[in-house]
């Protein structure tokens, strides 16, 4: 991932070397690629989706969160909201507002950490695990409603919705 510095913004290329990042927004009804896994962008330049083929990193590190959760909500996070990730890091997932939401710390720390585990260990088995993750939003927020994960282990198709929400 490569940035450049034109007109007095800060571009982002992905991995093709197109521009899916303006400062700290995402370009809307885009489509890019990070890492290998392929996003998509609504018009108002919110994370859509998000799918791809799951590997684990070959670091045993993990990378720093490089934006804030005010970059990444824009207003519309919760207090106490984590910067959550929609690919893991042990998948190789980019650690910037192009592949984060503000999400529930229950949800993440637990539920969605939990169900990351559970594809990391069928992937570790040899198995292909494809993901497909869509982002719902209810009018014009920045903090999703839903994390609707369709997936597939070596073919068997699955899916599950994590509430953006503890309480729900």
């Amino acid at each position: 991932m490569n940035k450049w510095k034109i007109d007095g913004k800060i571009q982002y290329f992905d991995d093709n070397g197109n521009v899916y990042r303006i400062d700290n927004d995402l370009v809307p009804d885009n489509e890019y690629q990070i890492n290998g896994y392929v996003y998509q962008t609504d018009n108002m330049g919110r994370v859509s989706s998000v799918g791809g083929l799951l590997r684990m990193k070959d670091r045993n590190d993990r990378l720093t969160i490089k934006d804030s959760i005010t970059d990444i909500g824009k207003g519309d996070q919760k207090e106490g909201d984590d910067r959550g990730h929609l690919i893991g890091d042990q998948f190789d997932g980019s650690n910037g507002l192009e592949n984060m939401i503000p999400e529930d710390p229950v949800v993440n720390r637990v539920d969605f950490k939990n169900f990351e585990n559970d594809l990391a260990k069928q992937v570790k088995d040899g198995k292909e695990v494809i993901v497909n993750i869509d982002i719902v939003y209810e009018g014009d927020s920045r903090r999703p409603t839903d994390i609707v994960v369709t997936y597939s282990v070596n073919g068997e198709m699955n899916f599950r919705i994590f509430p953006n929400n503890q309480e729900e």
